[in-house]
């Protein structure tokens, strides 16, 4: 998305100029675009430097059933897929020029987090360094690699009721 030339997002309820500068903001922004849950699946989002919701929104629906099952790559070697997906995202968010991603969790069922969907960001926040002061938090740090790398801004949950921020205290 361009500053000039707005994106044709999925719904024309949104303001692609909105700078949604807090997670309750990208929530609001987020229940405009979805209205609730149908399938288990995950989104990757982008955020620009200006904290506005950026093309393209990437559905994911191949993810593994557990967070810590092991995959092997050429680059990371043998590691749990959230190390891939968080490493995924960074190049993915680099590819298309954002500032920061976003995870959101799509499944039926209320907005209450069970056991699997906390193992879930849980294991995701880690991997994004959250809580470590590794690589992730305010603005850009170094990763693994030693290059600059785009943070995960926020964890969402999209339920049959719509949009709600993971908080990280709920992953404690």
């Amino acid at each position: 998305m361009t500053h000039s030339e707005p994106s044709l997002m999925p719904s024309t309820t949104i303001d692609p100029y909105r700078r949604l500068e807090t997670d309750d903001a990208l929530a609001d922004q987020l229940n405009r675009l979805f209205d609730v849950a149908e399938v288990r699946q995950m989104w990757l989002l982008f955020l620009d430097g200006a904290s506005r919701l950026a093309d393209p929104i990437m559905p994911m629906d191949d993810h593994p059933l557990e967070p810590d099952e092991l995959f092997d790559t050429e680059d990371l070697g043998r590691v749990p897929f959230v190390r891939v997906m968080v490493e995924r995202a960074r190049m993915a968010c680099e590819l298309v020029g954002a500032h920061e991603f976003v995870l959101m969790w799509e499944r039926r069922g209320s907005a209450a987090l069970d056991a699997h969907d906390v193992r879930w960001a849980r294991g995701l926040a880690e991997a994004a360094g959250r809580g470590s002061g590794e690589g992730c938090g305010q603005g850009f740090g170094a990763g693994l690699t030693g290059r600059t790398v785009a943070p995960l801004r926020a964890q969402l949950l999209l339920h049959d009721g719509g949009v709600r921020v993971i908080g990280e205290e709920e992953l404690a």
